[in-house]
């Protein structure tokens, strides 16, 4: 299976976020599932000088050969990015799988996720994902 893992980047610490998404990444990789995520190749989008569009253009591409789209949401804050490339797998219907934290007030992604996974922190998040049949998505868009 292949996963496209978005996430908010907009604002964020991205010394907070890598150890995030690695996790995320890896434990996904560990469930036999080929997870993309746009964070690992900024810098070659930087060097490419790549306009935001063109890597939203570039993610299409990615998603497109998903099998489901992985979400992370970690706070309340909104991502432009995020909720396009959402709206984007809705129109495709590929399914999506909602990484929500604990707590959140938020819940649009949780409630038009096709399967949501609760979690606290990095250790819950990746014995979640664990646990998670991902191969039941497939019925599931």
């Amino acid at each position: 299976m292949k996963a496209f893992i978005a996430y908010r980047s907009s604002g964020e610490d991205p010394g907070v976020l890598e150890p995030l998404l690695t996790a995320v990444r890896d434990a996904l990789s560990k469930k036999g599932i080929d997870a993309y995520c746009t964070f690992f190749n900024e810098q070659a989008f930087k060097d490419k000088s790549l306009t935001p569009r063109q890597i939203l253009k570039h993610a299409f591409k990615v998603i497109d050969g998903s099998d489901f789209l992985f979400v992370l949401q970690s706070s309340d804050n909104k991502s432009g990015g995020m909720l396009i490339e959402i709206g984007y797998t809705l129109a495709k219907g590929i399914p999506i799988a909602a990484a929500v934290k604990n707590n959140l007030e938020f819940r649009l992604i949780a409630n038009i996720a096709d399967a949501n996974l609760a979690w606290t922190d990095s250790a819950s998040l990746v014995q979640t994902i664990q646990n998670f049949e991902f191969g039941q998505l497939r019925q599931a868009g």
